[in-house]
């Protein structure tokens, strides 16, 4: 009898037990461009990055980086680990900022110094900073386009500084 008295409080208290965990989160499987369909509807992208940036997204797959950017040393950095981890070959980055019929573009560094080679570029220009803080979606002011070249394909994002940036 007391066998099965034991019995049931050990099962009563493994289901109370189940009940107050949270389910286990199944892993993101990301492709070779650091894609993941499932995570990627879910996730928000105001929450600031792992290098303290804006988390993004380029337009056509999808596949997310980090901006950054450090208003006293006029510095925009953009981290690209996740993607070069992943396998993808980063060829080149520039920011084309268009205007109207003009376009004035703007070509990042390698910086020589990250942890995974070919993952972080970046650019020290008072004038670019200045063009950002100008930006927004708005196709007929003034937009700042981000053009990374992966795989032999360009790779494109608008960047908008948050509300809380501009000057």
């Amino acid at each position: 009898m007391r066998l099965s008295v034991l019995f049931v409080c050990l099962a009563l208290g493994s289901f109370v037990c189940t009940l107050g965990c949270e389910p286990k989160k199944r892993a993101a499987k990301a492709d070779a461009h650091g894609h993941d369909d499932d995570a990627h509807a879910g996730h928000d992208h105001s929450a600031p990055g792992p290098n303290g940036g804006h988390v993004e997204a380029f337009e056509e797959t999808h596949s997310h980086f980090e901006w950054a950017h450090d208003d006293t040393s006029h510095k925009l950095s953009i981290f690209l680990e996740e993607l070069v981890a992943a396998g993808a070959k980063v060829e080149s980055a520039r920011i084309d900022v268009i205007s109207g019929s003009d376009t004035k573009s703007f070509t990042l560094d390698k910086d020589e110094k990250a942890k995974i080679a070919d993952s972080v570029y970046s650019i020290v220009s008072q004038e670019l900073m200045g063009l950002i803080d100008a930006s927004g979606t708005d196709a007929k002011g003034v937009q700042s386009k981000l053009i990374v070249k992966i795989d032999g394909k360009d790779q494109t994002c608008l960047l908008k500084p948050d509300d809380g940036h501009k000057h």
